[in-house]
């Protein structure tokens, strides 16, 4: 499982940015890359959720894991048609906004509820890096 992880980890972002580039200079076959990259995103969150969920302890923390990684599928997904000139993008920008804005809510409630500071140094990474992506979503609008 982690092997899957390590090749979607790398094989996703490097499809998103050459399809980002063959996109911006208009070049075929730019809609395929980033569609299979962002699919490839996708897989790689499934992969994600499935060999961590286990060995997170409380109830919050796997709803916490779930509910990021289903906002940032659906975010990916709101690139992906906002890039591609979809029909419906507005619309899947705005459930990806409140989708990663909660996000960012609930890994900070989360992280202060945590007692050992190593899990609250990454859970508040986590943190930023959500609020992150929801500032480039938004902008991206």
């Amino acid at each position: 499982m982690k092997q899957y992880i390590k090749i979607f980890a790398f094989i996703a972002p490097v499809l998103l940015l050459l399809g980002a580039f063959f996109k911006t200079n208009h070049w075929p076959g730019a809609n395929i890359l980033i569609a299979v990259g962002a699919l490839a995103s996708i897989l790689l969150f499934i992969l994600m959720i499935s060999s961590f969920l286990g060995k997170l302890a409380t109830g919050f923390e796997r709803f916490n894991g779930i509910f990021v990684s289903l906002a940032l599928i659906v975010s990916l997904l709101a690139l992906m048609f906002k890039v591609m000139h979809w029909p419906g993008a507005a619309t899947v920008i705005w459930f990806a906004d409140i989708g990663i804005l909660l996000s960012g809510i609930f890994l900070l409630i989360d992280a202060l509820l945590e007692k050992d500071l190593a899990k609250w140094r990454l859970k508040i990474i986590a943190m930023f890096f959500v609020i992150f992506v929801f500032l480039m979503v938004v902008l991206a609008g």
